[in-house]
């Protein structure tokens, strides 16, 4: 497995206009529909992350279910504030990453927990659960799958679901 974490503000402007350039007309209509700058940026950056680990051209990756998908590969995108995630395997993954930050009290009562950073710690799981084997809010099991957890900085938490052991 490999993750590559990523912050937007590291890259250039012209970065981003090079990376848009090389998309197809599919990819660019979905990258301007996009309606702020930094949104636009993730998306880019986390596209280009996929084609420079896959070793492919960017304008190759399609999309399934409105998610970046490239036949014969495990892959997957989440991104939160300034950061950009996106982690390989050779088996089904899902990842996801989140900004720790003050929640309205209906979360913490809808998550059944009272510390914040336990709060995102399960958040994580479940989104990761869910993109890792194509569930939805409704279906998500925390039983099923492999996780890792890591805390980034004391800011942002990140989980890793894999069907394999991690």
């Amino acid at each position: 497995m490999n993750i590559y974490i990523e912050n937007i503000n590291k890259y250039s402007e012209n970065f981003y206009k090079d990376v848009y350039l090389k998309l197809n007309n599919y990819q660019k209509n979905k990258i301007s529909k996009k309606v702020d700058s930094d949104s636009k940026k993730r998306s880019l950056l986390a596209l280009h992350l996929v084609s420079k680990h896959l070793n492919i051209d960017v304008k190759s990756i399609s999309y399934r279910k409105n998610i970046p998908y490239v036949k014969g590969f495990y892959f997957s995108i989440s991104h939160s504030d300034e950061l950009v995630c996106v982690a390989f395997s050779n088996a089904k993954i899902g990842v996801d990453i989140e900004k720790i930050k003050p929640v309205d009290k209906s979360v913490y009562n809808f998550y059944k927990e009272n510390d914040l950073t336990t709060l995102f710690i399960k958040h994580t799981m479940i989104e990761s659960n869910i993109k890792c084997f194509s569930l939805n809010v409704s279906n998500f099991d925390l039983d099923k799958g492999y996780y890792k957890v890591i805390i980034i900085n004391k800011s942002y938490v990140l989980c890793i679901c894999s069907c394999q052991i991690l």
